[in-house]
């Protein structure tokens, strides 16, 4: 991944003032991309930037992004297949007159790529996973057709794989607040730890097939032959959970799993493991992740290409079908502290490029070169 730190320009402040941002999301509820929204835009309004979120919003939502300078068009009375959602994203556009239309996710996509067109506005999509999570379907062909006028912005290099031959891809990762990392450490660290408190695994997820869970959940099965308290922890919802704790039933895992659902701040969750574990099929950028090694808890992953490419030798890897290869690299993690503290640290130095501060400058150097184009244009 290029650094997002490349290029900055000399006066990021002056560049953000000439950049008018919608950003259209269908919810703020759960999920990476809506985690990662809630973290960017009040951030470029602090940068000089006017930002705008078009999307289904609590009324807590509103209130705290307004009070952070951003401007709130909430959606909640619109279903996901209203065909009113496109008059009111045109009309949102023209209450505010962005010079940039930025959509999150393939519902917005289609909305907002046909938004654009008819208004002829700059339209930046944020392309948030990698080819695994486009089935072949009428909407993602609709998305493609329509992106083909966007510029894309994927937050990883595996994203450019699912708009082959498009000639306006970026790459901008996943930004991350370290200060907020570094104060969870230090409170958990002062918090102590118990010598005899259970060995702990997390994970964080949506509760989906392609997260996987089910290989971790056997994988644990499998290290209580060896280590008989060891304590898996798992942090998320979905349309999984019934299942999934149907089979910790099924292994008598009962006193071993806790499904402790959706958690809108996992850090301390995290903070308080001593290994992060994810087994998915397929990621973009995922932020459970990264979080994990900014807070130097040691990680096994699947060894796919996303994950591969995010942490490098910063990890331990299994095959996302193999729960004995998770078993092994875990009952690795859980015996050595020197390969514990080893990888921690190599993990933490590999993520400091996503420090939040330098993916807004990224973002703001991208949308004042579209927000130009715009300039050049008329």
């Amino acid at each position: 991944m290029i650094s997002p730190l490349a290029a900055e320009p000399s006066c990021p402040q002056r560049a953000a003032s000439a950049v008018r941002v919608l950003h259209c999301i269908p919810t703020l509820s759960v999920g990476g991309a809506e985690t990662q929204l809630r973290l960017l835009a009040p951030r470029m309004v602090a940068a000089g930037a006017e930002v705008a979120i078009f999307s289904r919003l609590s009324e807590d939502d509103q209130r705290a992004l307004t009070a952070q300078g951003v401007r709130c068009f909430d959606i909640s009375q619109y279903s996901n297949h209203d065909p009113r959602l496109l008059f009111a994203l045109y009309r949102a556009v023209g209450k505010m007159r962005p010079t940039v239309i930025q959509t999150w996710l393939t519902q917005m996509d289609i909305l907002g790529g046909a938004v654009a067109r008819v208004t002829g506005l700059r339209w930046v999509i944020a392309e948030r996973s990698s080819i695994g999570a486009y089935p072949p379907g009428f909407k993602n062909r609709i998305r493609q057709h329509l992106g083909g006028s966007a510029l894309v912005v994927a937050n990883a290099e595996h994203g450019r794989g699912v708009w082959p031959g498009h000639r306006n891809v970026s790459v901008i990762g996943n930004g991350i607040d370290f200060a907020v990392v570094d104060r969870v450490r230090s409170k958990c660290a002062g918090d102590g730890r118990q010598p005899a408190r259970r060995p702990t695994i997390i994970t964080v997820s949506r509760l989906v097939p392609e997260k996987n869970v089910r290989t971790l959940i056997e994988a644990v099965a499998l290290l209580k032959q060896s280590i008989r308290d060891i304590h898996l922890v798992i942090v998320g919802d979905g349309p999984e959970r019934a299942n999934l704790e149907a089979q910790v039933a099924l292994s008598e895992l009962c006193a071993d799993v806790t499904f402790v659902g959706y958690q809108p701040n996992p850090l301390e969750w995290i903070a308080s493991a001593d290994v992060f574990a994810s087994a998915s099929t397929f990621e973009g950028h995922p932020n459970s992740v990264t979080e994990a090694a900014a807070l130097e808890v040691p990680t096994v992953l699947s060894d796919i290409p996303m994950h591969q490419s995010l942490l490098g030798s910063g990890a331990l890897y299994a095959s996302c079908d193999d729960p004995q290869g998770f078993t092994r690299q875990l009952a690795r993690l859980m015996a050595d502290d020197s390969l514990r503290g080893s990888l921690a640290k190599a993990a933490r130095a590999t993520v400091q490029q996503f420090d939040v501060d330098a993916i807004v400058l990224a973002y703001l150097r991208l949308y004042g070169r579209v927000s130009s184009e715009v300039h050049e244009d008329k």
